[in-house]
């Protein structure tokens, strides 16, 4: 990982270099977007993954966030009427993708940075 930053006054810019996920086909790396820095809270996103943390000298804690595209919640909103017993729940979610079991994979886990010499 590569994470390039610039700051002009509050707005961060730059650009994250990232292998992406083959196995769930998504591009982790890309330029940042929505950068901010207030004090020592920063925060920014890139592509469908949101990074938010402390910056202090020549260190920065980040916890990404990532969207899933089947994470519960997401899907079709329930159709109008009354519904049948038999089929999808009405949130849109899939039942057969167990979540739960894949929960500790998904997890957010720090990323802990430091400047590297140019």
């Amino acid at each position: 990982m590569v994470l390039s930053l610039r700051q002009e006054g509050s707005t961060l810019t730059g650009e994250l270099d990232e292998a992406g996920d083959s196995f769930f086909n998504f591009v982790a790396g890309g330029p940042i977007q929505d950068g901010s820095i207030d004090g020592t809270r920063i925060s920014f996103r890139v592509g469908s993954t949101t990074y938010s943390g402390t910056a202090s000298g020549d260190r920065i804690e980040l916890t990404p966030t990532r969207q899933f595209p089947f994470s519960p919640g997401r899907g079709a909103p329930p159709p109008a009427g009354p519904q049948p017993a038999v089929g999808p729940p009405p949130d849109g979610t899939d039942p057969s993708l167990p979540v739960e079991l894949f929960a500790g994979l998904f997890a957010p886990r720090p990323l802990i940075l430091r400047r590297a010499p140019r």
